[in-house]
């Protein structure tokens, strides 16, 4: 498992959603732990964009084996 930032970002974003459901259970005032976890929520579908984007940019440099993308079909 690889700690870079998309990772860590995913992470704290499950982490503020976990919190937050704990906060909302308590029973205090329902607005913020539900802003957590919009923002947590949020962070963690940032983070799947950007890990797709490394995905895509990586297969994009590697060379591939797909005869449409030799040339021979």
């Amino acid at each position: 498992m690889q700690w870079d930032g998309v990772t860590l970002k995913a992470f704290a974003g499950a982490v503020a959603v976990i919190i937050s459901g704990v906060v909302l259970l308590a029973g205090v005032r329902p607005v913020a732990p539900m802003m957590g976890v919009v923002a947590g929520v949020a962070a963690m579908l940032g983070a799947s964009v950007e890990r797709l984007k490394l995905r895509v940019e990586a297969l994009e440099k590697k060379p591939s084996s797909w005869p449409l993308s030799a040339g021979l079909v």
